[in-house]
């Protein structure tokens, strides 16, 4: 059974009275999502795996293995600790070079938020300037308008 496009504008219609213009858009996002879900679980081509209760057997399992990668580290060979060692003082070199980086950008940072605070700064003295002559000029308009009346 298919509907056509005069059958759909009848259901809109319906679900407009219905629902209210309001709780419309909230309907159409909950339909879209069911069917989403729906058409997930029903793509066999690609996921032959229904239950989502599944994912939770695989948790125990991923702790198991990293507790055996754990305890594999533990039983390494004496020479794991050189590179260990190299490695974590590269890991504390590459710090440095990202604290001073950092101390580099939060200098740059201050400079132009300086240079920012005297660009407005001035431009405020500018426009209290310009104010300040815009009021003089009125006040002299006034007393020239009020001489001739």
């Amino acid at each position: 059974m298919r509907m056509g496009m005069g059958e759909i504008l009848v259901v809109l219609i319906i679900a407009l009275v219905i629902f209210g213009p309001k709780q419309l858009p909230k309907l159409g996002k909950t339909l879209g999502k069911a069917f989403g879900q729906f058409k997930h679980y029903t793509d066999f081509s690609s996921n032959w795996d229904l239950d989502d209760d599944d994912d939770e057997d695989e948790k125990p399992k991923k702790k198991k293995k990293a507790a055996v990668k754990k305890e594999n580290k533990s039983e390494a060979s004496p020479g794991t600790g050189k590179a260990e060692a190299d490695h974590t003082e590269k890991v504390k070199e590459v710090a440095e070079a990202a604290a001073e980086e950092a101390q580099k950008v939060q200098e740059s940072v201050s400079e132009t938020a300086q240079e920012v605070k005297e660009i407005v700064s001035d431009t405020a003295q500018e426009v209290k300037d310009s104010a300040d002559a815009v009021v003089q000029e009125a006040a002299q308009a006034f007393e020239e308008k009020k001489g001739d009346i």
